[in-house]
């Protein structure tokens, strides 16, 4: 009897541990939820930050992995190009779109599929391609060259800029040529002005980088 009944306790000691490690941390997620609903639109101080808010809560990897997941579950809404305003009972489309931003402040590599994937998918005028290729162009610009050089056509100049940004950070000299040619066709002032300078400042950085040694 006492054997059996040691059995079952190490049984669900055990069950306990798998679920614990395949389930995520429900207080976790609250507290993501809750970060992302916090949007701070006038002056903030560097703890304001969203990154410095998720962080706090815990281990950055398991974030990610939340934030991750709100964007499967809410992809449905990618394709259905949800607009802000509309009815969203379950704040799933808050949640994908906190997520798709938040993640590219984290600069998490692990979230690159997901991210290209709301890029794509997104239409062509959503706020959510204006996060996508922002977070993109922080976390690996240079593994997302042709996403980034087709954002430079996007009708909205804020994915245009950020896809210039994100250009501008690679040591790809071919890219000064590209942000040249779209600074020279850009209809918006200030986002010619942004690109051109990027263009320039990223020119500038490749001529003083060392060569390396043939």
């Amino acid at each position: 009897m006492k054997r059996v009944c040691a059995v079952a306790i190490a049984f669900c000691v055990m069950t306990c541990a798998l679920l614990a490690q395949s389930t995520p941390d429900a207080s976790l997620e609250a507290g993501v939820k809750l970060e992302l609903g916090m949007l701070y639109r006038d002056k903030i101080k560097p703890s304001d930050e969203i990154e410095v808010r998720l962080r706090n809560l815990g281990d950055q990897k398991a974030i990610a992995a939340i934030l991750i997941g709100f964007i499967n579950k809410g992809a449905d809404l990618i394709d259905e190009d949800f607009r802000p305003g509309s009815p969203d009972p379950d704040n799933g489309y808050s949640n994908l779109r906190g997520a798709v931003w938040a993640l590219g402040r984290l600069q998490e590599p692990a979230a690159m599929p997901a991210l290209t994937m709301v890029a794509k998918r997104a239409s062509e005028t959503s706020e959510l391609k204006i996060f996508a290729i922002q977070s993109i162009a922080e976390i690996d610009p240079a593994g997302s060259i042709p996403l980034l050089v087709d954002a430079l056509h996007n009708p909205q100049y804020a994915v245009r800029l950020s896809a210039a940004e994100g250009l501008s950070k690679t040591n790809d000299q071919a890219m000064v040529y590209e942000l040249n040619v779209a600074a020279s066709r850009e209809s918006n002032r200030d986002c010619r002005l942004g690109i051109q300078a990027l263009a320039d400042a990223m020119q500038a950085r490749l001529r003083n980088e060392p060569k390396s040694p043939r």
